[in-house]
């Protein structure tokens, strides 16, 4: 069972590792855009228009951004190494779901909505379903 578990897993690894690092690159992104502005030779009123516009999107947009990419990438992340190692099977669940939400991987979604349904068509075989949590060793009485 952890051959057909490990492709989905490692591929919704890749989603969460591509949601950080796309957060990561679009908070430079609003920089590079200020400096490629101010280089375009506008007239300053409507660079400082320009300015206040990027300063009040972008502090709510990284603050809401940052909550559901990091803390979302995060839960995908942890689930999908769960799954890979055939343990907490709701776990592994939800991380499949959450992938597949365009909030939670942002850009990634094109990547996310692929792995997560295949993560869930792997994880609803109810050979793989038996195989997590199952006990190397009987419990003591």
């Amino acid at each position: 069972m952890e051959k057909k578990v490990q492709p989905p897993a490692i591929a919704l690894l890749v989603v969460a590792g591509m949601t950080v690092l796309l957060f990561v690159i679009s908070l430079f992104g609003n920089q590079w855009m200020m400096q490629a502005m101010e280089h375009a030779q506008m007239p300053e009123e409507q660079l400082q228009q320009f300015r206040d516009m990027m300063e009040k999107s972008s502090m709510v947009g990284n603050v809401v951004g940052g909550i559901l990419n990091i803390g979302g990438a995060a839960l995908i992340a942890f689930g999908a190494w769960r799954m890979k190692e055939m343990k907490s099977y709701g776990l592994a669940m939800t991380a499949s779901i959450l992938a597949m939400i365009p909030c939670f991987t942002s850009c990634c979604c094109l990547l996310g909505l692929p792995a997560g349904i295949w993560a869930l068509i792997v994880l609803l075989d109810k050979d793989v379903k038996a195989a997590f949590d199952v006990p190397t060793t009987p419990p003591a009485l």
